[in-house]
């Protein structure tokens, strides 16, 4: 009992870290309307994640490995509902595959593209990707005890 609390105060802390980033990012954003230095830091490090790893060739790359997890996730999915898994796990699960659905439209899009605060929204959605997958093992774990 108490193990399993743990595990579960565990993932719902990782789910506030989560939140957390998506509102730094947000406004992070938001500071580029009113502070000059925060945009021109924001604009010069645009410049250089271009120059890298946000480079058409790379975010292709990067889109493509995206859809594989999303379709592995999605075939995952489909075998908990199938088997019965508790709701608990599939949620986890769910929330992967939204998310990285949400990942691949920020990659995509431009929209997202234009914001000077792009590189730092790929990094910390790739952040959020790393610890969903985490939750999913984690309640995957918590079955298997």
């Amino acid at each position: 009992m108490v193990r399993k609390s743990m595990t579960n105060s565990v993932i719902i802390i990782n789910h506030i870290f989560q939140v957390s980033i998506m509102l730094g990012l947000g406004y992070l954003q938001s500071l580029t309307d009113t502070k000059a230095l925060v945009m021109r830091h924001l604009y010069q490090r645009n410049l250089d994640f271009k120059a890298h790893f946000l480079s058409d060739l790379a975010l292709m790359i990067q889109s493509l490995i995206i859809i594989i997890m999303v379709i592995s996730t999605g075939f995952y999915f489909k075998k908990m509902i199938e088997n019965g898994e508790g709701y608990f796990r599939k949620v986890e699960a769910g929330l992967f595959l939204i998310l990285g659905i949400i990942m691949l439209g920020i990659i995509n899009l431009n929209y997202f593209k234009d914001l000077l605060v792009y590189g730092y929204l790929m990094i910390g959605f790739y952040l959020i990707l790393i610890i969903q997958s985490m939750n999913i093992r984690i309640a995957q774990k918590e079955r298997n005890d």
